[in-house]
């Protein structure tokens, strides 16, 4: 089809003008021709005038063509883990030979063969089938199914095959995702609907501080599927399979979880990691979940703390009771009553204790023999002290006025709620304590008011006035704390639903004391977040860098080189997070056992260094699926007017798909268009008809 920039009323014009212009040229010549001669030869010059013109015109030629193409199946392999484990029958076949053998009689049938996508955690199109992938995104996968396929071809996907056991366990639930995918999908049912017969563990919990010569708890939690009147036998394993400890559990009806304690103790210090087993179960969907570890620092002896009170009120019981909840400490306590007299027992201890904790001492009663007795102490170790409703002021600041980040004063206590100071994030102490809207449930407290602060210290927490509540100070080699608010006894018998707010005290009394007591001869303190990480999440460091003051570093470069259990150095920098505090990310790691360094340098100097090690174990959330979801992949085929499919009919699947109105072949039209101009045969054309009138006016003797 001719396409002109302009009206077709200028071509019938053009022509018009191209006949009269021939006319007249041949209309009388030299010599006379013969009137045959006359209209041939202006037959030529008129076509020539009119070609001509009609470029000026810029005539574009344009052809359509429309091509039908058959319809598209998109086909969603899951590749996880659970394919393995959730019933289907590999006793003759594997699980990837039955799927090669299915695939193979989809492309024997299907018009155009289909796009086959594998999947895990994320699509992947160039991934082997292994069936191995550590977690399963429904979501991921029928969402970047449309995106990785439509923009490079020709044709949309006309519908999607699901080959899954549904076993959806990362990601947002996938309905909404199978909705917005436009197409039917027919999920193909890999597995079995009903519950395999199994038994696994399934989470492994302790403290992740053990002490020599002290019994470290482990607890496990159980779960057994379909093995009513059985018993297995769960053990406690050292890292050379020594059985630690063991116990017998009977097992129930259907599906149930138990919780299973074991203990050992520790002989000697060092990371140790434990593992839980679980014994086999005749029968069993698979043993990949007998067993999970754990790991855990056995240090030499636990922290002591020592309270002295000097008087017997509520805080004094609730510092002992969060403190003795933690095995990391040994705690002692000294009470004393109205008059100064000994509730408890003065601690006949020759060794200073590493954390010294003073509550409401000293009152005007409190013997000065008590003091004396303190005051060594108080000069060189660690000191935290607490107010309380006796406390003489006077007589603390004669005691540790050297010691304090600030005074007490005279004046009277004052009720206020407690609020985090703007640099309280940025401390140490503060970990875990950033949750503003928390704090702000903690019911009031007494206030002492506070003179005289440290030009060095620091304010982590006021109350809403500006009073500070807490101060801190960190002065040659020395840590010490003051609280100036009393009943925080309160703070820990709050109701249910300020489960969040309860758990502020008991934290932040112990950061206290880790913080107070941690040793400033060691400048760089890096350990992993986690004993133990799964194959799926990041290994993530934090730690904090010193100076040969104590002071927190911010400037320094910290080198982490984690090592595998070939030998392998894998390196990364760690990132300043404010306050000389440190943040690593190493990326999801392969399983195994790995160790590692870290070193902080400033200005090309050594700071320090710190080693530690840590384990990565196989994710047994996939191990862990013994059925299929066929719950799921039922609402997916109904949501998106799909049909579900056993893996033993899955052939039938083309026939089925041949009945669904979006499966139809498709027709894409294509329009291409070129300048007249630039098209070689109009060229040819206007010179043969140039040469043919040249040539013939030569014969006819014309110039």
């Amino acid at each position: 089809m001719l396409t002109l920039s302009v009206s077709g009323w200028w071509l019938l014009l053009v022509g018009a003008g191209a006949i009269t212009g021939a006319a007249w040229s041949y209309a009388r010549t030299q010599p006379a021709l013969p009137p045959a001669w006359r209209w041939g030869l202006g037959t030529l010059r008129a076509a020539t005038l009119f070609l001509v013109a009609l470029l000026l015109l810029e005539p574009f030629w344009t052809r359509e063509r429309t091509t039908t193409y058959p319809p598209q199946l998109g086909v969603l392999v899951d590749n996880s883990l659970s394919m393995q484990h959730t019933g289907i029958d590999t006793s003759s076949t594997s699980v990837s030979a039955q799927m090669d053998a299915l695939f193979d009689s989809w492309i024997g049938t299907l018009e155009a063969a289909p796009r086959i996508y594998p999947f895990d955690a994320s699509l992947r199109l160039d991934a082997p089938r292994t069936y191995d992938g550590t977690s399963t995104n429904l979501t991921a996968a029928l969402r970047d199914a449309r995106q990785q396929y439509e923009p490079y071809t020709d044709t949309p996907l006309s519908a999607l095959a699901l080959v899954s056991d549904g076993q959806h366990n990362s990601g947002p639930f996938p309905l909404q995702q199978a909705e917005d995918a436009g197409v039917p999908i027919y999920p193909v049912v890999v597995g079995d609907t009903l519950p395999q017969r199994d038994v696994q563990v399934r989470r492994v919990r302790t403290n992740e501080r053990g002490y020599v010569d002290t019994p470290h708890p482990v607890e496990a939690r159980i779960r057994s599927i379909e093995a009513a009147g059985e018993s297995v036998t769960v053990s406690l394993l050292g890292e050379d399979g020594t059985t630690l400890d063991q116990t017998t559990l009977s097992l129930p009806e259907g599906t149930a979880d138990q919780p299973v304690s074991l203990s050992y103790t520790p002989t000697s210090a060092g990371t140790r990691t434990l593992t839980v087993r679980v014994s086999d179960l005749p029968g069993q969907a698979t043993d990949a979940t007998n067993t999970q570890s754990t790991t855990v620092r056995i240090d030499d002896r636990a922290r002591t703390a020592w309270i002295v009170a000097g008087s017997a009120f509520p805080d004094v019981g609730a510092l002992r009771r969060i403190l003795a909840s933690n095995p990391e400490w040994d705690v002692s306590a000294t009470v004393l009553g109205p008059q100064g007299e000994l509730l408890t027992p003065l601690s006949d201890a020759e060794t200073a204790p590493d954390v010294l904790l003073l509550a409401g001492l000293p009152t005007a009663n409190t013997p000065q023999r008590i003091l004396d007795r303190l005051s060594d102490w108080i000069d060189t170790q660690p000191l935290l002290v607490f107010a309380g409703p006796q406390v003489d002021a006077d007589r603390l600041d004669a005691l540790a006025g050297e010691r304090l980040p600030a005074s007490l004063s005279a004046a009277s206590d004052q009720e206020a709620r407690v609020v985090p100071h703007d640099q309280a994030a940025r401390h140490p102490v503060w970990t875990g304590l950033d949750n503003a809207s928390a704090w702000a449930q903690l019911p009031p407290v007494l206030i002492r008011p506070s003179t005289d602060a440290r030009p060095d210290a620091q304010v982590l927490a006021t109350t809403e006035r500006g009073m500070p509540f807490l101060h801190t100070l960190q002065r040659n080699q020395q840590r010490s704390a003051l609280v100036t608010g009393y009943r925080t006894w309160r703070w820990r018998t709050l109701p249910p639903a300020r489960s969040t707010a309860a758990t502020l005290w008991p934290t932040l009394v112990t950061n206290l004391a880790r913080w107070a007591s941690t040793d400033l001869d060691t400048p760089v303190r890096i350990r992993p977040d986690a004993p133990v990480f799964a194959g799926t999440e990041p290994v993530t460091f934090s730690g904090r860098v010193f100076d040969g003051r104590g002071e927190p570093v911010s400037e320094a470069a910290v080198a982490l080189t984690v090592t595998n259990d070939a030998g392998e150095e894998l390196p990364y920098t760690m990132t300043h997070a404010g306050g000389g505090q440190y943040r690593g990310d190493a990326g999801a790691l392969p399983a195994g056992s790995y160790t590692y360094t870290a070193t902080a340098t400033r200005n090309g100097t050594t700071l320090g260094t710190d080693a530690g090690s840590f384990d990565v174990d196989t994710p047994n959330v996939e191990r862990q699926a013994t059925r299929t979801n066929l719950q799921l992949m039922t609402q997916l085929a109904a949501r998106t007017g799909g049909e579900v499919l056993f893996l033993d009919e899955a052939d039938a699947l083309p026939e089925r798909l041949q009945s669904h109105p979006n499966f139809t072949p498709t027709d894409r039209s294509e329009r291409s268009s070129a300048a007249l101009a630039h098209a070689w045969p109009f060229l040819v054309l206007l010179i043969g008809l140039l040469s043919a009138e040249w040539f013939l006016r030569k014969r006819q003797g014309l110039a």
